[in-house]
């Protein structure tokens, strides 16, 4: 389906190296180049601040998703740091903007979070690596193109006036609770 200025849209997957989307954002320049890829300087630093702040007071960075993205309790571990117990997010969805937004020029840059965490028997890939989500994404790629259309339909001025791409972060700072980098453009604004 082209939009008004008669471009494809994407609305899927889109690989996350750099090559790919340097060649995509020369034709949607609300894809992130390798250039945009990751955060301002300034936003790193902030990042940074964040993490440390998060570690220090939390005790995992999970912990901190469950509480401010999925609304669960909180309470005080034996450590003092805060943690959640009820960790059932399951079907749970989450479509969000990014905290750390990388340094794109037009669009927005969201996360869409999945009520998915994984269990023991995957934590033994290296923190950070999507790996451990191989092989138990929980949807399609399909359903997750179909989840982010949905959000975005309550954002955007009209359903047929927004594109959006979507990619599994290869360096994940919470890779303990699925989620992707969602990147989406209105031609409206």
């Amino acid at each position: 389906m082209a939009n008004s200025k008669g471009n494809w849209k994407l609305r899927c997957r889109i690989p996350s190296d750099l090559a790919s989307l340097e060649t995509l954002h020369c034709s949607y320049p609300w894809i992130p180049g390798p250039d945009q890829v990751r955060p301002s300087e300034k936003c790193k630093e902030h990042k940074a601040i964040r993490m440390q702040a998060l570690d220090a007071n939390w005790e995992g960075r999970e912990d901190y998703i469950l509480s401010s993205v999925f609304y669960k309790p909180v309470e005080v571990a034996p450590s003092g740091r805060f943690q959640v117990l009820d960790r059932n997010i399951s079907g749970k969805l989450r479509f969000v903007p990014n905290e750390f937004p990388y340094q794109i020029d037009v669009g927005h840059h969201y996360i869409l979070w999945f009520g998915a965490t994984l269990d023991e028997s995957t934590l033994d890939t290296p923190a950070g690596s999507c790996r451990r989500w191989e092989g138990v994404c929980p949807l399609s790629d399909e359903e997750i193109n179909c989840h982010i259309t949905e959000a975005l339909k309550e954002i955007a001025a009209d359903e047929n006036s927004f594109d959006f791409a979507w990619y599994e972060n290869p360096k994940m700072t919470v890779p303990e609770i699925y989620h992707v980098q969602v990147f989406w453009n209105d031609i409206h604004e």
